[in-house]
């Protein structure tokens, strides 16, 4: 499974609407974890980043084609709705930019994640999601 699926499964797994599982929604997930197409889901990275760096990710890393001009498309379509979900947690700047970052509670749902993925290519129990949720306390309250 490529990683824009595995993103996909992810926020699904997180309970996100199905307009918030687009591939949009999934470059966001992938570059604001910094996982490049060869990057396991373990070694996720939580950095703040600006939507023009989620634009240059996705276009070098995943091949699409979205022009700077799309940066009200990316907070519109998922930033707003992520931010709402307290899936990432926002940094206004004093000279207007913005900043974002994964919440740290997801943050761990991502290493979480990575190492159910191990497991499952190793053939294991992959029934052990509820568990791992339970032990990070994951919630939609920041």
């Amino acid at each position: 499974m490529d990683k824009i699926n595995e993103a996909r499964e992810l926020l699904k797994m997180l309970g996100m609407p199905k307009t918030q599982q687009a591939d949009i929604c999934c470059y966001v997930l992938l570059a604001m974890a910094g996982i490049k197409p060869d990057t396991l889901w373990k070694d996720a990275g939580n950095e703040w980043i600006r939507i023009h760096d989620i634009i240059q990710f996705a276009n070098i890393y995943y091949g699409s084609t979205y022009a700077e001009n799309s940066r009200e498309t990316f907070r519109k379509q998922a930033l707003h709705h992520f931010r709402n979900a307290a899936l990432v947690e926002e940094n206004a700047l004093d000279f207007g930019e913005i900043l974002f970052c994964i919440n740290n509670k997801l943050f761990w749902i991502y290493i979480s994640f990575g190492i159910l993925k191990e497991i499952k290519k190793q053939n294991e129990n992959y029934k052990r999601v509820p568990f791992i949720l339970s032990i990070h306390n994951f919630s939609s309250s920041t």
